[in-house]
C-alpha cells in the first residue's frame, strides 16, 4: 500500500495482517480500561453503524510512538487506510481520545484524535474512500498547531460525519462567551492571537487548508489574481448576468489588477475571529474555539476581511473594537484599507464565478452582493 513506510523499528514486531483497521494498544497500565475500550469501539450505534476494527494487545508495543506503530503495519494491497492507537492519553482521559493515523500518507502528516463513539464514521468513510483524510484532519490540525504556539484552544477529541457534513467534538471549556464580557482588552487579545496564528508553519498542514492553486501561497495568490484578471474578457459572463457593463468592467478590472502591485505576507487564518468564538474565564487566558473556517492566504488581510464584513453587516466589531484588534495585532488598519477594499471587490466577483460553475443555487445572492460591491462609493474612481 502506498504511503506505508517500508522501514521497521528495530526489535518491533510486524503487526498482524487484516483487511480491516487495527486498534493497537501502546499503554498497558489498566487491562479493564482496555477491554472496555475495545468493547465500546466495536459496538453498533443506534443507527446500526459500527467500526470494523481488529484490536491488537501485544506488550511489544508498550510505549511505542505512533510512527513506530505505523512502521509495523504490513504492506497490503487494498488494505485499511487508517490505523487507530490507544496510548496513555487514551486510557487515562475520561473521553478516551484515540490516535488516528493516515496509512496512505508518505509526507509525515500528524495524526488527530477521535473519541470511541465517533470511530465508526472515520473507519467507514476513509476505508471506502467516501471522504478524504483532510476533511477530518483540518480542524484538529489547526487546533493542535495553535495550542503548540501558545494560543489557548479546546482539544478536538472526536470527528465524524452526519448527512455528508464533517463535524468535530471539542473538549468542554468553562468560560463566558466573549460577547458577554466584551472590552477593548478582549479584542486586543484576539488581535494578538491572530498574529500568532498567521505565523504558524504550514509544512505538515492538510491539503484541505489550501486553495485549488496549490500549497505555495505566493504562487497560489498570483494564480488566483491571474485567473480573475484574465476573466475580464469579451466573453465575461458577468456582463450578461448584469453585474456590470463594458465600461464598468474596465474599472473593476483595474481595481483587481492593482493587487498585483502590492507585497503580501501569507499564512494561516482562523477564518471566523469573533467574540462568540472566544471563551473568557477569570484567572486564565481566553480560549479560542471553532476552527471550521480556517484557511490560508494573505495575512492579516484574510481575517481583517471577515472582520470588516461583520462590521459592515452587523456593526460587530464596532469602530473602536476594530481599532483595539489592530492594536493587539500590531497593524495599521488605515494603511491597509485600500488593499482590503480591492480584495473585497475581488472576493465578490470571484464568488459569482464560483457559484456559476459550482453552486448555481447560490448564484442570485452572489450576483446581488457583487452588484452592490461594484457600485459602492469606493469603487467609483
Amino acid at each position: 500500500m502506498s504511503g506505508r513506510s517500508a522501514a521497521k523499528i528495530e526489535g518491533m514486531p510486524t503487526l498482524p495482517m487484516f483487511d480491516c483497521s487495527l486498534l493497537v494498544r501502546t499503554d498497558f497500565s489498566d487491562d479493564a480500561k482496555w477491554q472496555q475500550l475495545t468493547d465500546d469501539t466495536q459496538r453498533e450505534n443506534e443507527d446500526g453503524f459500527r467500526a470494523y476494527i481488529e484490536p491488537v494487545n501485544d506488550p511489544a508495543f508498550d510505549g511505542a510512538s505512533w510512527e513506530a506503530v505505523k512502521a509495523a503495519v504490513p504492506a497490503k494491497e487494498n488494505g485499511a487506510a487508517v490505523l487507530f492507537i490507544a496510548d496513555v492519553r487514551t486510557l487515562s482521559s475520561p473521553d478516551r481520545p484515540l490516535v488516528v493515523v493516515d496509512l496512505l500518507d508518505d509526507s509525515g502528516k500528524k495524526p488527530f484524535r477521535s473519541i470511541p463513539s465517533e470511530l465508526w464514521s472515520i473507519d467507514n468513510n476513509l476505508n471506502i474512500a467516501n471522504m478524504d483524510w483532510e476533511e477530518f484532519a483540518v480542524e484538529a490540525w489547526c487546533a493542535d498547531a495553535a495550542r503548540e504556539h501558545a494560543v489557548p484552544t479546546a482539544d478536538v477529541v472526536g470527528v465524524g460525519m452526519v448527512n455528508g457534513v464533517a463535524y468535530s467534538v471539542q473538549r468542554f471549556v468553562a468560560g463566558a462567551s466573549g460577547e458577554t464580557v466584551r472590552s477593548a482588552e478582549v479584542w486586543r487579545t484576539l488581535g494578538r492571537y491572530a498574529r500568532i496564528i498567521n505565523a504558524i508553519p504550514l509544512d505538515d498542514a492538510p491539503d484541505e487548508l489550501f486553495s485549488r492553486f496549490g500549497r505555495d501561497l505566493p504562487a497560489a495568490w498570483r494564480a488566483h489574481l491571474d485567473y480573475n484578471v484574465d476573466s475580464f474578457d469579451d466573453a465575461d459572463p458577468l456582463i450578461e448576468l448584469g453585474i456590470y457593463d463594458r465600461a464598468v468592467q474596465s474599472r473593476v478590472m483595474a481595481v483587481v489588477e492593482s493587487l498585483r502591485y502590492h507585497s503580501f505576507e501569507f499564512g494561516l487564518s482562523h477564518g471566523d475571529l469573533a467574540l462568540r468564538n472566544l471563551l473568557v474565564d477569570p484567572g486564565r487566558p481566553p480560549v479560542l474555539i471553532d476552527w471550521g473556517s480556517a484557511a490560508t492566504g494573505p495575512v492579516p488581510h484574510t481575517d481583517l476581511l471577515n472582520l470588516l464584513r461583520n462590521h459592515e453587516e452587523l456593526d460587530n466589531p464596532r469602530d473602536d473594537e476594530l481599532t483595539s484588534f489592530s492594536e493587539g495585532y500590531g497593524v495599521d488598519l488605515d494603511a491597509l484599507l485600500p488593499q482590503l477594499d480591492a480584495m473585497q471587490t475581488l472576493a465578490a466577483i470571484d464568488l459569482v464565478r464560483w457559484a456559476r460553475d459550482r453552486r448555481p443555487d447560490l448564484l442570485d445572492q452572489t450576483i446581488a452582493a457583487a452588484r452592490e460591491r461594484v457600485t459602492a462609493p469606493s469603487q467609483q474612481r
